[in-house]
């Protein structure tokens, strides 16, 4: 065990295993999102322009950071002005792009990276992206799933090129009817093994 970093939340280890992204806590809602190389160190800002940066997600080919931005006039968790922003990486001054012009929340890649998540109260939206030397949105956000009741949903983490695994505040189930058959999301990972085991 080892802390490698102070006053930190929402930890993010891009894929190669050298930088390890987070909220570096500033007291109250503030914070800014930095990145910390583990071989060497050296600590990158990826943004400290907001009264709240927070959940760091890397693209699959590492070249991409997610992040979600609150502006000063409102809390990370309430303000409908909250936006998700993509910044090239390890460089994040080549470019920045605000990715919706809506309330966004809990960025998320596809395990190929040609699709983006986020929720927006509780609904799950997806984008298609582009992810080579350059990041770009080829669509228009279109719903996955919506979750009655609760706007505490969470999508925490990818488990396949088709799932997703989502934690749900509330006992309601999710109206799977409404997702696409390419695509599964996993309310219960024990209740997903399971019925890959048959049982």
């Amino acid at each position: 065990e080892e802390l490698v970093a102070e006053r930190g939340d929402f930890p993010a280890l891009s894929p190669d295993g050298k930088w390890l992204a987070y909220t570096r806590e500033e007291g109250g809602n503030g914070g800014d999102v930095e990145a910390l190389n583990l071989e060497t160190g050296e600590v990158v800002v990826i943004d400290s322009t907001a009264d709240y940066s927070g959940d760091p997600a890397f693209s699959p080919n590492g070249k991409f950071l997610a992040i979600s931005r609150a502006p000063a006039s409102g809390s990370a968790n309430v303000s409908p002005e909250q936006r998700i922003f993509v910044h090239s990486f390890p460089d994040p001054e080549r470019f920045s792009i605000q990715v919706v012009d809506q309330y966004a929340d809990d960025p998320l890649w596809s395990t190929d990276g040609s699709r983006f998540y986020f929720r927006n109260g509780a609904v799950l939206y997806q984008l298609n992206v582009e992810t080579g030397e350059t990041f770009s949105v080829q669509s228009v956000p279109t719903r996955v799933a919506s979750f009655p009741g609760s706007i505490q949903m969470r999508v925490r983490n990818d488990v396949g090129r088709n799932a997703l695994l989502v934690k749900h505040a509330e006992t309601n189930q999710a109206t799977l009817s409404e997702v696409g058959a390419d695509f599964n999301v996993l309310l219960s990972a024990d209740s997903y093994v399971r019925a890959l085991m048959g049982e």
